[in-house]
């Protein structure tokens, strides 16, 4: 490094510090963009977390039950109610107006996303897909994921930038990788707890670890 004292160092001087200055730019963009997604979604977090309970009651519960849970529970929200939803005859009705109205406008305000690419794709090759209630559901566990990625990769980005004084050098994708390979320890988890409908205490404990870590 010591020719940067000398003549060469002097000529280089210039171009080093530009691509440093770029360099910084591009990484407190990144942080500043990753950081005005997750503000985004911290309260479409609160209103997923309603939806998939939703969800979950109209597939499993009494179909008057739900219809009156769910609508006192996006009420409380302070969402809006249609008129589809309320005349919703069945718990298949429940579901599809809870995507048309909710589900599908929520996952492209996220643009980019995992469920937004897939909700898309589905748009373009299987729209009969959109009205079955799995599809629905699977859209706003994506969402729900996708929020929670970015939020623990802007979590990390802030431990590092209080280390090191700066972004410039942390590794986003290796961030991401990282929640989505705990991610795939913990649904392995959770299926295997499903199959054998019993669990102990230690997956248990490994189970809420990692849902309280990821943020779901």
């Amino acid at each position: 490094m010591l020719f940067r004292s000398g003549l060469l160092g002097k000529a280089l001087a210039p171009a080093l510090k530009k691509e440093g200055e770029e360099t910084g730019k591009f990484s407190a963009e990144n942080f500043q963009k990753l950081g005005s997604s997750v503000a985004a979604g911290i309260s479409s977090q609160r209103n997923l977390a309603t939806l998939e309970n939703a969800l979950n009651n109209a597939f499993t519960g009494k179909f008057a039950e739900s219809k009156e849970g769910i609508i006192t529970g996006l009420t409380g929200l302070g969402i809006p109610v249609g008129s589809d939803l309320r005349e919703a005859a069945s718990n298949t009705q429940l579901i599809q107006a809870m995507g048309t109205r909710y589900v599908f406008p929520l996952v492209k305000n996220f643009p980019g996303s995992l469920a937004a690419k897939e909700l898309d794709r589905l748009e373009k090759t299987a729209p009969n897909a959109l009205q079955q209630p799995e599809t629905i559901m699977r859209l706003v566990s994506l969402m729900r994921t996708d929020l929670a990625e970015n939020k623990y990769t802007y979590e990390k980005a802030k431990e590092y930038k209080q280390i090191n004084k700066s972004t410039i050098g942390f590794d986003e994708a290796e961030s991401r990788i990282e929640f989505q390979s705990k991610y795939t320890k913990l649904q392995d988890l959770v299926a295997g707890v499903r199959r054998k409908k019993s669990k102990t205490k230690e997956e248990d404990d490994q189970i809420n670890a990692l849902r309280k870590e990821l943020g779901l």
